[in-house]
């Protein structure tokens, strides 16, 4: 017995350098997967369509496992989910419907009005389609981005009437999708129905739109976390607004404005969204608004300081160095200072030539102010938001204008839902959303969309056109760009 396991065995040791060896070989190979992905146009396409489908996804499975079978209505085209939340008694009804490229969720709280956002985009034509066999519901979406297109099915167990009602969850990821592939297709499968799922560590960044109706505390719900930053902007000459976790009661900072906080614009921030007044601002009937929800973590902080005209003033208790800061003064005009900028440098939120002695520098846990009261002065309450570098904060890089319009920006490695930009000089600083369509883009000032600046966002960057805003010969341009990490 001990001679044969001497010579047809093998040791423990034996054993543990051969799977050691198998690991090895098992990570590099995903090692040089994932770099192939994320430096070939195609592998940009193919990420670009996976980050898509998983985030349309993510909503389809947190709606489908809430809403009551017998009460949801599932057209080909079309798929309308109602269920009440078992500790709020909230009622929540959603619909999903391709419009255009981009496949749309509408929520509608308590028979409120509806907010609607879109949760796929590049879909193909008809490229939305669903089914049910009684409780089960089965959503395919097909995408193109590029040369990669791709099919997605899954199918989410609804709960009968006679089950139970779950409290409102927040979307997380869901689960290995049935997929075919172009050009090389890959066998398909079903999942089986999932369970509840719990909160994504990666949930910090939601954008959308909506349109106003001149309603009072109206109340947007469903973003899916609790946010500590809500920005909002109109379509037409309005200028932005911003509410911050640390502003207390009804008080929102109107960006482009040296006024104290202003009330009846963003009247609170909720565990699952915010509450806008009837302010023309934020919520004038008929009007076409757009938002950006962020939760401080890894990727952001919030704060406040109190001013004391000291100069070369450090902020500390970020949490990180930041790579894009903006002050916030209750009476003071806003100010940022943007990742790759050098010596005592900032700007006004509403553009214009750099100046000294406001924002100073970036630190290891904060960031440095001068003793200008428009960040500093005396006895003044300043609130401030801070980013920090990482997989879903791109900034502190720069490209120099060449006039060429079209032009794309790549390379910043993700597929942005906000990108920010300001040239080191006299012009205005612009940003878009990706709640925006076409050739568009917005001012932080009251001024209407624009043309020819950022004209797209694009699965590895952006897209810019020929204005001196955004591309003037020889000018140097620093931009921000924040992905929902999903």
């Amino acid at each position: 017995m001990k001679r044969w396991r001497e010579e047809a065995g093998f040791s423990l040791v034996e054993l543990l350098v051969a799977f050691a060896i198998t690991g090895m070989v098992l990570t590099l190979c995903s090692a040089a997967l994932f770099q192939y992905l994320r430096t070939t146009e195609a592998g940009h396409d193919r990420l670009s369509v996976l980050r898509d489908h998983g985030t349309a996804f993510q909503w389809l499975n947190r709606d489908g496992q809430q809403a009551i079978s017998e009460l949801a209505i599932v057209n080909p085209s079309s798929v309308d989910l109602s269920w009440s939340d078992q500790e709020s008694g909230d009622t929540f009804e959603t619909s999903y419907a391709q419009s255009g490229d981009e496949l749309e969720r509408t929520l509608i709280v308590n028979g409120g009005t509806p907010f609607t956002h879109a949760v796929a985009h590049n879909v193909d034509v008809a490229g939305f389609s669903a089914s049910r066999s009684g409780p089960l519901l089965t959503v395919s979406i097909s995408s193109t981005e590029g040369g990669v297109a791709q099919t997605r099915t899954e199918t989410v167990l609804m709960r009968v009437l006679t089950a139970p009602p779950t409290p409102q969850p927040t979307p997380t990821n869901t689960p290995t999708p049935t997929q075919t592939l172009s050009p090389t297709p890959t066998p398909t499968y079903t999942p089986t129905p999932t369970s509840t799922p719990t909160p994504a560590s990666s949930e910090w960044l939601a954008t959308g739109t909506y349109t106003g109706n001149d309603v009072d505390g109206r109340l947007f719900a469903g973003i899916g976390f609790q946010p500590d930053v809500v920005f909002i902007k109109s379509e037409a000459g309005r200028p932005g607004v911003v509410r911050t976790s640390t502003m207390a009661g009804d008080s929102t900072k109107v960006l482009p404005q040296e006024a104290a906080l202003q009330s009846n614009r963003i009247q609170s921030i909720t565990a699952d969204g915010f509450t806008v007044g009837n302010n023309n601002q934020v919520n004038n009937s008929g009007e076409t608004y757009h938002w950006i929800a962020i939760k401080a973590g890894s990727e952001a902080a919030v704060g406040t300081y109190v001013g004391n005209s000291a100069d070369n003033r450090s902020i500390a208790g970020v949490g990180f160095q930041p790579v894009w800061v903006i002050t916030l003064g209750d009476g003071e005009n806003s100010w940022f200072r943007a990742g790759g900028q050098t010596g005592d440098s900032s700007f006004n939120v509403t553009g214009g030539n750099p100046n000294t002695n406001r924002i100073q520098a970036f630190e290891a846990n904060g960031f440095q102010i001068g003793s200008n009261n428009d960040v500093n002065r005396n006895g003044t309450t300043f609130h401030y938001i801070a980013l920090a570098a990482g997989p879903n904060v791109a900034a502190g890089s720069s490209y120099t204008g060449n006039g060429s319009d079209d032009r794309s920006i790549s390379g910043v490695g993700f597929q942005p839902e906000v990108v920010w930009i300001k040239d080191d000089g006299d012009q205005s600083g612009v940003w878009r959303p990706a709640s925006l369509s076409g050739d568009a883009t917005l001012y932080w000032e009251g001024s209407a969309l624009v043309s020819n600046r950022i004209q797209a966002i694009e699965s590895d960057g952006f897209q810019i056109g020929t204005h001196n805003e955004v591309n003037r010969n020889g000018d140097t341009y620093y931009f921000l760009a924040l992905d929902d990490g999903t």
